[in-house]
């Protein structure tokens, strides 16, 4: 049986007056809660049916409040993935970046002269604040120039298939916090390994799903569908280290890491997959 808001905060007739604001409170508080319960479907039925809604949300979360926070959690493995050895530059020639977001990743291609960048980010609303971090990272001006020219509105599938119309390949292939968002990331993997020169790499950084038959995992496909609405498409419980395996390449190098403090992500997978030399 279903109590009212009266029969859980108790029968005004039957309380004593003193007694009365403790009731009053009891029963705004119900007030309070139903109208959050209506605001917050309200925000997910907008959220569900306005595109442009949620990469305008999504876009200015993570570049203000999430980004930062994600840096600081994030840059020991990426310093190891991508820094390199600080001097020697680790990527030189035709780069195209994945989802580059807010540009969070130019600091590891400043000491990189001979690198051309691309990029494809189908969240136009990233625009500004990647162009931003372009200019603040220090890039070679031919490098910056680069990303003003090469960054395409359009998603990591469509530009894929651009670039295979143009018959363009790449010497390196990065995306970090991507895979978990593409409708298709198995698709999607077998063009990059298709995009990338013989002997090109493809490095990689990703939050995956918590291993299977574990609580953790449960919770995660339980909360998926509303967190793809807030998060932009993103999935929790990807096995992203199998499709990355399975996409072609003649080597891949994979790490799995658990960062505690990541709340219901803590499984990470980082490395370099190398195309065959002879294609």
């Amino acid at each position: 049986t279903t109590n009212t808001p009266g029969e859980m905060c108790g029968n005004r007739s039957n309380i004593p007056r003193s007694r009365s604001t403790g009731w009053i409170v009891c029963k705004w508080l119900w007030v309070v809660m139903a109208v959050l319960v209506a605001v917050l479907a309200v925000a997910v039925g907008v959220l569900a049916v306005c595109d442009d809604c949620r990469h305008r949300m999504f876009a200015a979360w993570m570049t203000h409040l999430v980004a930062p926070q994600l840096e600081g959690l994030h840059r020991p493995l990426k310093d190891q993935l991508l820094g390199g050895d600080g001097v020697s530059p680790l990527f030189s020639g035709e780069l195209l970046e994945l989802g580059p977001g807010s540009g969070t990743n130019f600091k590891y291609m400043t000491n990189s002269p001979f690198l051309r960048w691309h990029g494809a980010e189908p969240n136009d609303h990233f625009r500004e604040s990647l162009l931003a971090s372009a200019t603040e990272a220090g890039l070679e001006p031919a490098t910056e120039a680069s990303v003003r020219e090469n960054l395409l509105a359009m998603s990591g599938e469509a530009a894929m298939e651009e670039y295979a119309r143009q018959g363009k390949q790449f010497d390196v292939i990065l995306c970090t916090l991507v895979l978990c968002s593409v409708p298709d990331p198995a698709a999607l993997l077998k063009q990059v390994h298709d995009r990338l020169v013989p002997g090109g790499r493809f490095y990689f950084f990703e939050h995956v799903g918590a291993p299977e038959e574990s609580t953790l995992r449960m919770i995660q496909r339980f909360v998926d569908p509303l967190w793809q609405l807030l998060a932009d498409g993103c999935h929790l419980s990807r096995d992203t280290a199998r499709l990355v395996n399975q996409a072609g390449f003649e080597e891949v190098e994979l790490r799995t890491v658990h960062l505690p403090d990541m709340g219901m992500l803590p499984h990470h997978i980082l490395g370099v997959a190398t195309k065959q030399m002879i294609d």
